[in-house]
């Protein structure tokens, strides 16, 4: 039977991977501390020095935005639409 893989939560690597950065400490040190490997820190920086480390509440005001920026897009081609037809009416009844 496998060891069971730990599984720590973005929030959690955001922490540890900070105090690695702002303390300077070396990577063994914070890791041996956190009881993690060192490659996983390691890891862990190189996704936060990337962006790819979010909270929970960061993840949720990303989707919001995305689910936002798709409705901005999607009512923005139903009015260029709109705004075609009134165009076709226009030069269909001379009123330009």
């Amino acid at each position: 039977m496998g060891r069971k893989r730990k599984d720590f939560s973005d929030k959690f690597k955001l922490e540890v991977a900070k105090e690695a950065l702002k303390k300077r400490a070396k990577e063994a040190e914070v890791a041996a501390k956190y009881s993690i490997a060192p490659s996983t820190l390691s890891e862990w920086m190189e996704q936060f020095l990337e962006g790819k480390l979010e909270t929970d509440e960061q993840k949720a005001l990303r989707e919001e935005n995305e689910r936002l920026r798709a409705k901005q897009d999607e009512m923005l081609a139903s009015l260029g639409k709109k705004q075609l037809e009134v165009d076709l009416l226009k030069k269909k009844l001379h009123l330009d």
